[in-house]
């Protein structure tokens, strides 16, 4: 089975040690701008939301979250809720990864810094 960056497949399993049962409907989206994972779900305002790199210019050039309206084992369905653009910082090329832990949140981002002797 091989995956690219423009199908998200999803699995589950009773505990995380499996076994691990594929979604039915799988890929349960094709899009190359929002279905490559772009960090770990998390919970904002009550509801569950996936960040995702939009890479129809190229891996991580922005990124999308999307809330998560269904998700069972027989349907999934999300909707892009905000994006995180590069250009916030100028040099900035891509926004790749957004995961958070407590009070701390972490973006990685992907610059251009030219490199002289």
């Amino acid at each position: 089975m091989s995956f690219s960056n423009d199908e998200l497949h999803v699995f589950y399993a009773d505990t995380p040690f499996g076994p691990w049962t594929a979604h039915r409907d799988n890929p349960v989206k094709s899009d190359v701008r929002s279905s490559r994972p772009a960090g770990r779900l998390f919970h904002w305002n009550g509801d569950l939301h996936r960040p995702s790199q939009d890479c129809s210019l190229r891996m991580g050039g922005a990124m999308c979250i999307n809330r998560i309206e269904e998700l069972s084992k027989k349907r999934f369905r999300e909707r892009e809720v905000a994006r995180i653009e590069p250009s916030w910082k100028r040099g900035l090329l891509g926004t790749h990864t957004l995961n958070s832990s407590g009070n701390l949140h972490v973006l990685d981002c992907f610059d251009y810094t030219p490199k002289f002797l």
